[in-house]
């Protein structure tokens, strides 16, 4: 979920709700304690900031954003999971060859 909430977060600062909202339109489904939890320790490491801000229409909202850090852990992040679909595939490919052979 780090990577998801992060990529989300480089499309533009987003409010709790919405990222849920997001990454349930991405199958991911995450308990709200769960993701706000989350949300807490990315800020903690310095990925995330977050600032309250106040609602026309009822309380305050905390508005979080993606940090430079964030960013940056963002592309290690996408470099590695590239990595591991790439192993992914070379193995899948290495079992289509081999049973190929077995036929």
């Amino acid at each position: 979920m780090t990577a998801w909430l992060l990529l989300l977060l480089d499309r533009g600062a987003s409010y709790g709700y919405e990222l849920r909202r997001d990454l349930d339109a991405h199958r991911l489904s995450v308990d709200p304690s769960v993701l706000y939890r989350s949300l807490r320790k990315l800020e903690r490491d310095g990925w995330v900031e977050s600032r309250w801000l106040q609602s026309a229409a009822g309380p305050r909202r905390r508005l979080y954003r993606l940090t430079a850090k964030g960013r940056r852990n963002l592309d290690d992040i996408a470099a590695l999971i590239a990595d591991i679909r790439d192993l992914n595939e070379m193995f899948v490919q290495a079992h289509k060859d081999g049973v190929s052979k077995r036929k």
